[in-house]
């Protein structure tokens, strides 16, 4: 995770590159929670985000219109150019809104096949969206099913509640069996 401080004139330029386009279709990709999302994965929030604005909610049409800012990769994944447009729209977001469509997303995010692109973005992402929903212990059981070789692995330590992170519990590789890290370890020593 990247974390950076913007300036005033940096969020007014990136609600400005908006003007033109389908803000809520591109609200709809901006709560993705892993940052380049399939477009079957966009098309899904923006469908769980259509009865929050009580309308259609078209990313098909967003990706042609706001291609200035979106990345669309040959490979069907698409995120934002500049992370600044995004976070302008994810900040703009009632948090009652983000969490009804992470509850529907989450619905739809489990039933879909742990194999490709959406497979993919459900192991990497159904944790993030389980929380956003406030359903992460109903679906603890299906990221450990996730069928996908995560990128990442975590040790967690007992006084550090689940979601936060720190560079010294990351660790790369895959995830195979999370380990519990014993009572007596400290961040920063070495093992």
């Amino acid at each position: 995770m990247v974390v950076t401080l913007q300036s005033a004139t940096g969020r007014e330029r990136a609600e400005q590159q908006l003007v033109g386009t389908d803000a809520d279709a591109l609200r709809a990709l901006a709560l993705a929670e892993v940052r380049r999302a399939p477009l079957a994965v966009w098309k899904a929030l923006a469908q769980a985000l259509e009865s929050h604005t009580g309308r259609a909610v078209d990313a098909t049409a967003a990706l042609r219109s706001a291609d200035e800012l979106l990345d669309a990769g040959g490979d069907g994944w698409v995120s934002f150019r500049d992370e600044r447009v995004a976070e302008s729209l994810r900040h703009a977001t009632d948090p009652d809104v983000v969490r009804a469509v992470s509850l529907a997303f989450v619905d739809w995010l489990r039933n879909q096949p742990a194999t490709g692109a959406t497979g993919r973005y459900r192991a990497q992402g159904l944790a993030m969206h389980a929380v956003q929903a406030g359903r992460f212990g109903e679906t603890a059981a299906d990221i450990a099913a996730a069928g996908q070789r995560l990128p990442w692995r975590v040790r967690w330590a007992h006084w550090r509640p689940p979601g936060a992170l720190s560079a010294t519990f990351i660790r790369p590789g895959p995830l195979d069996r999370p380990l519990v890290a014993p009572d007596e370890y400290s961040p920063g020593e070495q093992p």
